[in-house]
């Protein structure tokens, strides 16, 4: 059986395209309890059989008849419970007849009972739509990520792309989560020396200041709740964490034998307030937000912060957009109050895609970091660079990058000269979008970086090979 259509908003699958001559009832040869819509010809009852009856309900339903299409279906479902043609007609029909919690109900059954792909999209993507329609846009999301699993198409597949973009507008949760895996040389940002030159003197390194590898293992989490939006406001609020844990490889462990894995890990989690301000051109926004968040370090509670920023796009042509961004942010550590600081950043931002397709991003920033502490108190210039293949590589879309960072502290490193760091890195990002289950893909995280310092314990190298997810949607 063919597709039945149904609308919701912006959700839509295609119409049933077969065509049946009308007629006005019907008598089946096998049981259909609770059906009345036998009627006589000529004195004698017109008889169909189990195909030819989903066939006239799915008529019926293209025709407008939801109740009728809806009354043969239940029949139908009498004779067999697990009749998955006669549960989609039955979750289409309660869904044009506004009864959305049958609709879903029957979706399900229609979900739970299908064997084939094409049957298994039909009934997750009428589920979504019912859900959608309802308001539990959330949930619609799930079920349209099942859609998506079963497309039998990559025309079925794009639509529901398509239609999760609407749901997600339409939904005032948003959330994010990101996955990944990554080994690598320095899990710890350690040095590459066995010693370090502090005033004409050799310091010996401790193990757990050398570059120690391992695995990093991460997790990003990103909650977002809109409060109320206008044609050129938005209001929300959120929470986020960010954590990084650690694996230590055995020759780490000889480097360093009386390091934990955990004492290199890292939880930061907050709560954030925000404003989008949209311009009546439609050309710009200027973002607000605050921020208060708490850090631990090594299963230590360390630093509270707080901060403030405010961010202002804006399309300078219909290819370009132009992108600048201030903050201040107050850092405080109740334990150790001399590594209190206050950190300003100002930064800006350009991204142009060009004739090629490709997308060409530049970035260029300061910050100054304002602090009683040799270890804090300093002032840094930043730059990027990105580019985003137009065509994919080994069936991926590619994001190529560079980064750099001059670091200048401003007291001394205990009586010495006061530390200088510059790092440069390197990667690209492999997304692997073809590839997707339940509307996630993976990812592959390529990237070099190279610490120079005055100082040996901060002077280091790092390459590591990351594996990730990430939702196509």
């Amino acid at each position: 059986m063919r597709a039945v259509p149904f609308m919701t908003g912006r959700l839509a699958v295609g119409a049933l395209a077969t065509m049946l001559a009308f007629f006005g009832g019907l008598t089946p040869n096998y049981p259909l309890a609770g059906t009345a819509m036998a009627r006589e010809v000529s004195g004698e009852a017109i008889r169909l059989d189990i195909n030819e009856a989903r066939k006239l309900a799915a008529i019926m339903l293209r025709d407008g008849q939801s109740g009728d299409a809806r009354t043969l279906a239940l029949g139908l479902l009498k004779r067999d419970p697990r009749d998955v043609d006669a549960l989609l007609i039955l979750a289409q029909s309660e869904f044009r007849l506004g009864n959305l919690d049958q609709a879903v109900r029957a979706g399900r059954r229609a979900f739970a009972a299908a064997r084939t792909d094409a049957a298994r999209y039909q009934a997750a993507h009428v589920t979504a739509a019912a859900l959608n329609l309802d308001g539990a846009h959330t949930r619609s999301q799930i079920w349209l990520r099942r859609a998506a699993q079963h497309a039998p198409d990559d025309g079925s597949r794009q639509q529901v792309r398509r239609d999760f973009r609407s749901v997600a507008a339409a939904n005032p949760l948003e959330f994010s989560l990101n996955f990944g895996l990554r080994p690598s040389s320095n899990v710890n940002n350690g040095s590459q020396h066995d010693t370090e030159q502090l005033g004409g003197l050799t310091r010996v390194l401790d193990g757990s200041e050398k570059a120690l590898s391992g695995l990093e293992y991460s997790l990003d989490a990103d909650l977002r709740y809109r409060l109320s939006e206008s044609k050129r406001r938005r209001f929300w609020v959120g929470a986020s964490a960010l954590g990084l844990g650690y694996a230590l490889s055995d020759e780490a462990k000889t480097i360093a034998p009386n390091a934990r894995a955990q004492d290199f890990s890292y939880l930061k989690a907050g709560v954030n307030l925000g404003a989008d301000l949209r311009d009546a051109s439609g050309r710009g926004e200027t973002l607000f937000q605050f921020s208060l968040a708490q850090v631990w370090s090594g299963g230590h509670r360390t630093t509270h912060s707080a901060e403030v920023s405010a961010t202002r796009r804006h399309l300078i042509s219909p290819t370009a957009q132009l992108q600048l961004r201030a903050s201040a942010e107050n850092r405080w550590n109740p334990k150790r109050p001399i590594e209190d600081s206050v950190i300003l950043t100002l930064s800006g931002s350009w991204q142009k895609r060009l004739v090629s397709g490709a997308q060409l991003g530049l970035e260029l920033g300061v910050s100054d970091s304002d602090s009683d502490s040799y270890r804090t108190a300093s002032k840094a210039v930043f730059a990027g660079a990105s580019l985003s293949l137009a065509k994919p590589v080994l069936g991926a879309a590619t994001n190529l990058w560079a980064r750099m960072q001059m670091r200048d502290f401003d007291l001394p490193f205990l009586v010495f000269d006061a530390r200088e760091d510059t790092r440069i890195s390197i990667g690209t990002t492999l997304f692997f979008r073809d590839l997707d289950y339940y509307g996630f893909a993976p990812t592959l995280d390529i990237g070099y970086s190279r610490s120079r310092s005055n100082i040996g314990a901060y002077d280091g190298r790092s390459f590591g090979v990351g594996v990730g997810v990430r939702s196509v949607f």
